[in-house]
């Protein structure tokens, strides 16, 4: 990373319009990340190069000697020595369309601009799967189901084993697919039930409806510490932490959430991340590059519909020409 070479503020400050993917640290809250990430920014475009105060008509002479002379002199009310930094934090507008929550690390998708922001809103609403690395420990129970509650119960678990867990998890993921062919209405019987199952992941429409759990399995067991990765849809931080809550009591003991690790937001892998240590301008800009393939008006389509897929990618980009997003050149007030 780091290949270019950007010393000019301006031209900096327009390329950064799309959307990256970063690595969320452990602990601190998506709000604190964004600052963070803005600051940076700031701070960094503020040590480049920036565009020279603008220049103001000045009219000198006498009524007396009626001879006025025009010049052009600097404009002190746009001079950084007067007015501050050319860049602000009120300059940047950014948008997640995916971060983990405060007790979870990983996978975080951050729309910047105006671009960025209208592509993070769109991934938001496509409702895409999610993957997440959940580490949990058996033996005690706490008010907020997190590590660091309050700790209200505490039960044995020798009697809990691989066999057992794998039997729990499939039983947990079973029983949420068939609530969401309740949820839609399809009987698990019918040739429909089939057809639509085959077709692919069958998906929410919205945000709205209740979690849904495609994926749920055991991929390290060191007793009393487990993780289990879990694929789901629409989920909340409540509900990740009552599912490892659930986990425990259907073994017949207890569970705790230690910490919740994102992996993947649906094309985004960690592969994509940049370490927030390395969110730097250029850095940046360069995931922007790579993440765009990411974004394309197919990836963005929320449901499997071969027969609309035209028309909705036709809609796409009337859409985006409208708001004047494509197609149009860049003005000069994008130019700070």
């Amino acid at each position: 990373m780091g290949s270019m070479f950007l010393r000019y503020a301006p031209d900096a400050y327009r390329l950064l319009n799309g959307v990256f993917c970063a690595y969320k640290p452990f602990g601190g809250y998506p709000k604190a990340f964004r600052t963070r990430l803005i600051n940076n920014f700031v701070e960094e475009l503020n040590s480049m190069k920036v565009r020279p105060p603008q220049n103001r008509v000045e009219i000198v002479g006498s009524f007396e000697d009626e001879i006025f002379n025009v010049q052009t002199v600097p404009s002190y009310s746009d001079m950084p020595a007067v007015v501050g930094p050319r860049y602000a934090f009120q300059d940047f507008s950014m948008m997640f369309a995916h971060c983990p929550p405060y007790f979870g690390s990983g996978v975080t998708v951050v729309g910047i601009g105006s671009y960025g922001c209208y592509l993070a809103s769109e991934l938001k609403r496509a409702n895409f799967l999610r993957v997440y690395e959940l580490k949990c420990k058996f033996g005690y129970a706490t008010d907020t189901f997190l590590s660091d509650g309050k700790v209200i119960e505490k039960s044995t678990h020798r009697h809990v084993g691989k066999e057992r867990l794998d039997y729990v998890l499939n039983r947990i993921q079973s029983g949420q697919q068939t609530q969401m062919f309740n949820t839609l209405g399809i009987d698990l019987r019918t040739q429909y039930a089939y057809e639509k199952a085959s077709v692919g992941l069958i998906r929410p429409k919205d945000r709205n409806t209740a979690p849904v759990v495609y994926g749920l399995k055991c991929i390290h067991l060191a007793m009393p510490d487990f993780t289990v990765e879990l694929s789901v849809i629409n989920e909340d931080d409540y509900f990740i932490a009552s599912l490892v809550n659930d986990i425990g009591l259907k073994c017949k003991t207890n569970a705790v959430l230690h910490s919740v690790r994102c992996t993947r937001y649906g094309s985004f892998t960690v592969d994509h991340c940049l370490l927030e240590k390395h969110c730097t301008v250029e850095n940046v800009i360069e995931n922007l590059q790579l993440c765009k393939p990411l974004v394309s008006e197919d990836k963005l389509i929320p449901m499997v519909n071969l027969k609309s897929m035209k028309q909705h990618q036709q809609s796409f980009l009337e859409v985006l020409q409208k708001k004047k997003i494509i197609g149009t050149e860049p003005s000069k007030n994008d130019e700070m």
